[in-house]
C-alpha cells in the first residue's frame, strides 16, 4: 500500500512540476524537485504530460485504497473559459494538505471520464498551497533530489 501512496504522490508532484514549468516558475528554493529516474522529465515535457499524470495518479487511486482523495469538476476559469479542475487531498501529522489543478477544457480530455468523479470538495483558498503540499508529499515519501 506505501507503494501506491508513493506512486500517486510521485504523480502528482511531476504534475505540479509540469504546471510549474509550463509557466516558467521554476521554485528551486522550494525543493520540489524528484530524483532523476526516469527520461521525459517534467521540466522537459511541461503542459505536454500535465494531464496525463494527473489521470495516471486518479486511475491508480481508483485502483486500491489510497491515502489520497480526489475530486474532478468541469468549471470556468477565471476568465469564464471552460476547465477542468482537479483536487487531491492527503493527510500528514493530522493536518489536511490540498493540491489542485486548473486544466483548460481542450488541453484536457483525458480528465472527461473523470468529471463528477471522487468526493466533491473546494479550493481551500491557500494560495501557493500546492506547491507547498506537494513538498510535504516529496518529504513524506523521499522524493527530493
Amino acid at each position: 500500500m506505501k507503494d501506491i501512496n508513493k506512486k500517486i504522490a510521485e504523480l502528482i508532484i511531476k504534475a505540479q512540476l509540469a504546471s510549474d514549468y509550463g509557466k516558467y516558475n521554476c521554485y528551486t528554493n522550494l525543493s520540489l524537485r524528484m530524483k532523476p529516474h526516469f527520461k521525459r522529465t517534467p521540466e522537459h515535457m511541461r503542459y505536454d504530460i500535465k494531464t496525463n499524470l494527473i489521470a495516471d495518479a486518479i486511475r491508480l487511486a481508483n485502483s486500491t485504497k489510497s491515502d489520497f482523495v480526489y475530486w474532478v469538476t468541469k468549471t470556468p476559469d477565471q476568465n469564464g473559459y471552460a476547465s477542468i479542475l482537479v483536487y487531491f487531498t492527503f493527510k500528514y501529522n493530522g493536518k489536511r494538505y490540498q493540491i489542485s489543478f486548473h486544466n483548460p477544457y481542450d488541453r484536457a480530455k483525458v480528465l472527461l471520464p473523470y468529471i463528477g468523479k471522487g468526493m466533491p470538495m473546494r479550493w481551500n483558498k491557500n494560495t501557493d498551497g500546492s506547491r507547498r503540499a506537494c513538498c510535504v508529499l516529496a518529504k513524506m515519501y523521499n522524493l527530493n533530489k
